[in-house]
């Protein structure tokens, strides 16, 4: 279950927001107003306001260096800032590529690699420094979603011609597979990397991007989640939440979502995942898959699924963009840049039982849910509602 703990006001425009595990504090991207925001996770009382130089749109924390990167657009030129996690303060920014999109970081090598969707290049920085290590050119326009694997060895970066597979060391492109993600998410330990595609989720070799599979899920998922524990990987989409096993790359379950689904978390201490979409959820799941016919109200909801024995290692997401394309090593997805709705309105969040598919409570959120985070040492959820500039503070209940 999940319940209500409080509304917190932030900086104008909230689309990104992250857990700190290792400092407990929650860093929120305020767009509109130029500023990260730092929340305690346990109070979710506001305690600093950074001011940064151009819009925040993405969120990335490591726990290794003890830093928090902000991605910055409507700069010139586009920047990374970097704040410490600890305080707050800003340390550094740096030049990255136009319009940089995604952020992946190898922690325990120190690297941090993000994407510029204009001038397709992949800049990799040095997570304790904040220092541009090496720009590495990749021939392709528009580089969206990147992921990071660090026991392979390898950086996967979303092209327009397909999926770059890099040598994390070097930056030479090692492969490239035939394949357009949306989304992705890392197994580390097993090997795969999962796609979001329009037709399902496609799975490929971590070291060599070969495709080894696809799986059919409906709804164009756009957003995943990974449970490796359990193996499971839930896949978001437009009208449809889906449940696949990874041993066998089978859908599980199919579960009706309420609209584009904009993000998706797990938390493996109550095995439940939340998954925020663009419209309240009003019908039961089924076992059998997803039927046809349903018909959704306005506003958006955070939908609470119950998972068996999950053991969250990553999450995955995407809101609705004005151009093409979607991308976090570690925990929560950050929002691509130039975040588009399809309408503004009161959220909700619903809560399902996902063996039934069953609905069994709805909470009001702000207008216009963008992005979630989960702190599992508190067993609190944070939403950034773009709209009434607040982010909404629940407990999530086994």
């Amino acid at each position: 279950m999940i319940s209500p703990l409080r509304t917190v006001r932030v900086g104008a425009g909230p689309v990104a927001v992250v857990d700190d595990a290792a400092t407990g504090h929650i860093f929120v991207a305020a767009a509109g107003a130029h500023q990260v925001d730092m929340l305690d996770a346990r109070s979710g009382a506001p305690l600093h306001a950074t001011t940064v130089h151009g819009s925040p749109i993405l969120l990335a924390a490591d726990g290794v260096s003890g830093h928090v990167f902000a991605l910055l657009s409507s700069g010139v030129p586009d920047q990374v800032s970097m704040l410490d996690a600890r305080t707050g303060r800003l340390l550094r920014t740096v030049p990255v590529g136009q319009r940089p999109f995604g952020i992946a970081l190898d922690a325990p090598d120190g690297r941090a690699f993000v994407t510029g969707f204009d001038d397709a290049v992949l800049s990799v920085l040095d997570t304790h420094s904040g220092a541009v290590l090496r720009t590495v050119p990749l021939y392709q326009a528009h580089a969206t979603v990147v992921a990071a694997d660090g026991r392979a060895g390898r950086v996967y970066v979303a092209t327009n011609a397909g999926l770059d597979v890099l040598d994390a060391r070097s930056g030479t492109v090692v492969a490239t597979a035939p394949v357009s993600p949306g989304a992705l998410a890392v197994d580390e330990e097993g090997g795969r990397v999962y796609s979001a595609v329009g037709s399902g989720v496609v799975v490929l070799d971590t070291r060599r991007g070969t495709p080894l599979g696809e799986v059919a899920v409906p709804g164009a998922p756009s957003a995943l989640a990974l449970d490796a524990g359990v193996s499971r990987l839930v896949a978001g989409g437009t009208d449809a939440v889906s449940v696949l096993d990874t041993h066998n790359n089978a859908v599980l379950r199919g579960i009706h979502g309420g609209g584009e689904t904009i993000a998706l978390a797990v938390d493996h201490l109550t095995d439940q995942a939340l998954v925020v979409t663009a419209g309240p959820l009003d019908a039961p799941g089924s076992d059998q898959g997803l039927s046809s016919g349903n018909k959704w109200g306005s506003g958006y909801t955070v939908c609470e699924l119950s998972l068996a024995h999950g053991r969250a290692r990553a999450v995955w997401g995407r809101g609705r963009l004005a151009r093409p394309g979607v991308g976090l090593g570690t925990g929560e997805t950050p929002a691509p840049p130039d975040r588009q709705f399809t309408e503004a309105g009161s959220g909700y969040v619903s809560v399902l039982d996902l063996a039934t598919g069953t609905p069994r409570a709805s909470l009001p959120v702000g207008r216009t849910p963008a992005a979630i985070a989960v702190d599992e040492r508190t067993g609190h959820v944070f939403v950034a509602n773009l709209d009434d500039d607040t982010v909404s503070v629940l407990a999530l209940h086994p």
